[in-house]
């Protein structure tokens, strides 16, 4: 099997697609709707390519995506020290990750139920852990 983390795909994905797609802004920032169909190219192209490489040898695509909330979270709540300002870097970007998120959820709902990927996804957890 061929384990994937979604997240750092995706997110290396979304940062080439911006760079080279150089979408308009509304309201400081980028209008999701300029650059997702790239995007969805860009990582089906890269899911694509991994197949192609590697399947022969090592078999089918597993999806690994992050479970929500986690377990680290809670565990070092005490310091908050633990991915703090995540959340307010995500406020202050040029990335509109309200509206990029829903749309991840249709690649998500996509690669599962059209072209069958098996994917892994646990509350608590990291894809990579």
């Amino acid at each position: 099997m061929i384990f994937i983390d979604f997240s750092h795909l995706f997110y290396r994905n979304l940062f080439t697609t911006i760079y080279n797609t150089r979408p308009k802004k509304q309201n400081g920032k980028y209008n999701t709707d300029d650059f997702i169909d790239v995007f969805f190219f860009q990582m089906l192209n890269s899911l694509r390519k991994i197949e192609e490489d590697f399947k022969n040898e090592y078999g089918d695509i597993v999806l690994l995506m992050d479970g929500k909330g986690n377990w680290r979270k809670e565990f070092l709540k005490h310091d908050g020290t633990y991915k703090d300002g995540r959340s307010q870097a995500r406020k202050e970007s040029e990335i509109d990750y309200d509206t990029f998120y829903a749309k991840i959820e249709e690649l998500k709902d996509y690669l599962k139920y059209e072209i069958n990927y098996k994917i892994i996804e646990v509350d608590g957890i990291e894809a990579d852990e």
